[in-house]
């Protein structure tokens, strides 16, 4: 996303309960290499900005102190977000920088930003290697 759509936070705060659950949602789905380090960050991850659009992603910064991983991003664990009714809107993705969780991402199909995020009822979890079909090559 382009740096004129994101905002930073006036402060870093902690997660939010939604935040955490979902994180810890994808994370959990399946394993693959690093897992286990990013689980440990969600402990000391800190939200340190927004997008501008409106949608409920948020930008991440982990402790110095953090366990490190070397896995790509976005990790192979996904979700597609769907409305009560069962419709799929968006997706969630979890973005690394230098070996730590950097942003939760937060997309839709149809234009309009999601917001609030969703409870983890409402997501589809799945995962994509490289080369699969749901895979997203950044």
């Amino acid at each position: 996303m382009g740096a004129e759509l994101r905002r930073a936070a006036p402060s870093a705060r902690p997660l939010r309960p939604e935040e955490r659950a979902v994180l810890t949602a994808l994370l959990n789905h399946a394993d693959f290499d690093g897992r286990d380090a990013l689980l440990a960050q969600i402990e000391l991850a800190r939200v340190v900005g927004y997008c501008g659009c409106g949608c409920a992603s948020v930008d991440l910064a982990v402790e110095d102190s953090a366990p490190q991983t070397g896995v790509a991003y976005p990790i192979p664990n996904q979700a597609t977000i769907l409305t009560a009714d069962g419709e799929a809107v968006g997706g969630l993705l979890v973005f690394i920088r230098d070996g730590c969780l950097s942003m939760l991402e937060v997309y839709n199909y149809c234009g309009e930003p999601i917001s609030p995020l969703p409870p983890t009822e409402r997501l589809q979890l799945f995962s994509a290697n490289p080369g699969s079909a749901g895979w997203i090559d950044l």
